[in-house]
């Protein structure tokens, strides 16, 4: 990944040393960092970082950070069937109680959001009447 993107050298530098020395709790500030860095806000970076990278090593982080993390790389799926079900699959947040209910309130978030997109759905074209059609 480093190497396709090379202005993100310096991250994925910094990710590959704190993982080698095995620095699991700057490894999850860093991977922290990386939510607000604009190449990893734009889809799929943070779903690629974390099925190529983070997944391998997930339970040594943090779990309410790693659920932070999960959430913020779901957002980045293109539809909400795809976003749930990764969600539903990180059985290492469940673990944790506040992990697992910051990952519940996401998704009851993407519920309402959906709900709320079919319920305000733009309404059918109105039809004109002409003048004296009554």
């Amino acid at each position: 990944m480093a190497t396709a993107f090379p202005a993100e050298d310096s991250h994925f530098t910094a990710l590959s040393e704190l993982f080698k020395d095995k620095l699991w709790f700057q490894l999850t500030e860093k991977l922290g960092d990386l939510l607000s860095v604009s190449h990893f806000q734009q889809p799929p970076h943070l779903l690629d970082l974390y099925t190529k990278f983070v997944k391998s090593f997930e339970k040594d982080l943090n779990k309410l950070s790693l659920a932070q993390f999960m959430i913020a790389a779901s957002r980045q799926h293109e539809d909400y069937k795809s976003a749930m079900k990764f969600l539903d699959s990180a059985e290492i947040v469940k673990k944790d109680p506040q992990a697992e209910v910051m990952c519940n309130m996401e998704k009851v978030t993407r519920m309402i959001e959906v709900t709320n997109l079919a319920v305000c759905a733009p309404p059918a074209p109105l039809r004109v009447m002409k003048r004296g059609a009554y």
